[in-house]
Protein backbone atom coordinates (compact mmCIF):
# COMPACT_ATOMS: atom_id res chain seq x y z
CA UNK A 1 0.00 0.00 0.00
CA UNK A 2 2.91 2.89 1.01
CA UNK A 3 4.60 1.64 -2.06
CA UNK A 4 1.53 2.05 -4.35
CA UNK A 5 0.34 4.98 -2.65
CA UNK A 6 4.04 6.89 -3.21
CA UNK A 7 4.49 5.54 -6.62
CA UNK A 8 6.85 3.03 -6.37
CA UNK A 9 5.77 0.45 -8.75
CA UNK A 10 9.29 -1.62 -8.37
CA UNK A 11 8.43 -1.45 -4.75
CA UNK A 12 4.85 -3.02 -5.56
CA UNK A 13 6.68 -5.83 -7.29
CA UNK A 14 8.80 -6.53 -4.44
CA UNK A 15 5.74 -8.07 -2.23
CA UNK A 16 5.41 -11.06 -4.65
CA UNK A 17 6.73 -14.37 -4.93
CA UNK A 18 8.44 -15.32 -8.11
CA UNK A 19 6.23 -18.08 -8.98
CA UNK A 20 2.52 -16.17 -8.17
CA UNK A 21 -1.04 -17.54 -9.53
CA UNK A 22 -3.86 -15.26 -8.96
CA UNK A 23 -7.26 -14.59 -9.61
CA UNK A 24 -7.90 -10.77 -9.99
CA UNK A 25 -10.89 -9.92 -12.44
CA UNK A 26 -9.97 -10.75 -16.05
CA UNK A 27 -6.56 -11.36 -14.95
CA UNK A 28 -5.79 -15.32 -14.30
CA UNK A 29 -2.37 -17.07 -13.57
CA UNK A 30 -0.41 -14.17 -15.52
CA UNK A 31 3.02 -14.56 -15.09
CA UNK A 32 5.63 -12.71 -12.70
CA UNK A 33 6.48 -10.54 -15.16
CA UNK A 34 3.08 -9.67 -16.12
CA UNK A 35 1.92 -8.63 -12.65
CA UNK A 36 4.76 -6.40 -12.21
CA UNK A 37 4.32 -4.94 -15.35
CA UNK A 38 0.28 -3.89 -13.85
CA UNK A 39 1.78 -1.03 -11.42
CA UNK A 40 4.08 0.44 -13.39
CA UNK A 41 1.59 1.22 -16.70
CA UNK A 42 -1.15 2.36 -13.82
CA UNK A 43 1.67 4.25 -11.56
CA UNK A 44 2.72 6.10 -15.39
CA UNK A 45 -0.71 7.42 -16.37
CA UNK A 46 -0.63 11.16 -16.10
CA UNK A 47 -4.21 11.22 -16.70
CA UNK A 48 -5.28 10.44 -13.37
CA UNK A 49 -4.32 9.81 -9.37
CA UNK A 50 -4.58 6.82 -7.50
CA UNK A 51 -4.97 5.99 -4.22
CA UNK A 52 -5.06 2.47 -3.03
CA UNK A 53 -5.82 2.04 0.87
CA UNK A 54 -6.27 -1.13 2.60
CA UNK A 55 -8.20 -2.75 5.22
CA UNK A 56 -6.35 -5.87 6.54
CA UNK A 57 -9.34 -7.95 8.42
CA UNK A 58 -7.19 -11.11 9.75
CA UNK A 59 -3.83 -12.49 9.00
CA UNK A 60 -4.01 -16.26 10.53
CA UNK A 61 -0.41 -17.65 10.58
CA UNK A 62 1.16 -21.11 10.63
CA UNK A 63 4.68 -22.04 10.03
CA UNK A 64 6.08 -20.28 6.96
CA UNK A 65 2.40 -19.54 5.58
CA UNK A 66 0.22 -16.58 6.30
CA UNK A 67 -3.09 -16.16 4.73
CA UNK A 68 -4.34 -12.39 4.61
CA UNK A 69 -7.75 -11.92 4.28
CA UNK A 70 -8.40 -8.24 3.19
CA UNK A 71 -10.33 -5.12 1.18
CA UNK A 72 -8.50 -3.07 -1.25
CA UNK A 73 -10.52 0.43 -1.84
CA UNK A 74 -9.44 1.70 -5.56
CA UNK A 75 -10.00 5.51 -5.77
CA UNK A 76 -9.15 6.97 -8.74
CA UNK A 77 -9.26 10.55 -9.47
CA UNK A 78 -9.25 11.20 -13.51
CA UNK A 79 -7.68 14.80 -14.55
CA UNK A 80 -9.96 17.88 -14.87
CA UNK A 81 -12.55 15.78 -12.48
CA UNK A 82 -12.66 16.47 -8.50
CA UNK A 83 -15.26 13.23 -7.74
CA UNK A 84 -12.65 10.05 -7.05
CA UNK A 85 -14.09 6.71 -8.87
CA UNK A 86 -14.35 4.32 -6.09
CA UNK A 87 -14.28 0.60 -5.84
CA UNK A 88 -13.91 -1.90 -3.54
CA UNK A 89 -11.77 -5.60 -3.81
CA UNK A 90 -12.34 -7.81 -0.96
CA UNK A 91 -9.59 -10.55 -1.34
CA UNK A 92 -7.26 -13.10 0.33
CA UNK A 93 -3.52 -13.54 -0.24
CA UNK A 94 -1.73 -16.13 0.49
CA UNK A 95 2.23 -15.49 1.52
CA UNK A 96 5.41 -17.53 2.33
CA UNK A 97 8.40 -16.60 4.53
CA UNK A 98 10.86 -16.77 1.70
CA UNK A 99 14.25 -17.94 2.19
CA UNK A 100 15.28 -14.36 2.40
CA UNK A 101 13.37 -13.63 5.41
CA UNK A 102 10.95 -11.64 3.31
CA UNK A 103 7.29 -12.12 3.41
CA UNK A 104 5.89 -12.67 -0.63
CA UNK A 105 2.47 -13.48 -2.06
CA UNK A 106 2.39 -16.31 -3.72
CA UNK A 107 -1.32 -17.10 -4.40
CA UNK A 108 -4.22 -14.42 -4.31
CA UNK A 109 -7.38 -13.73 -4.82
CA UNK A 110 -9.59 -10.64 -5.39
CA UNK A 111 -12.91 -9.41 -6.94
CA UNK A 112 -14.64 -5.68 -7.23
CA UNK A 113 -17.23 -5.94 -4.92
CA UNK A 114 -20.86 -4.62 -6.27
CA UNK A 115 -21.20 -0.97 -5.32
CA UNK A 116 -25.22 -1.58 -4.09
CA UNK A 117 -25.49 -4.71 -1.91
CA UNK A 118 -28.07 -7.26 -3.47
CA UNK A 119 -31.66 -7.12 -2.71
CA UNK A 120 -33.68 -9.00 -0.84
Amino acid sequence: MTAFNGGDADGVSAIFAPDPRSDVGPFIDGTYDQLCDRPHLVLQNRQATFQYPLDIKEIPISGDLAVVRLVWTSSVTHRGSEKPVVTTEPGIDVMRHDQDGAWRIFRFVAHTAPREPPGP
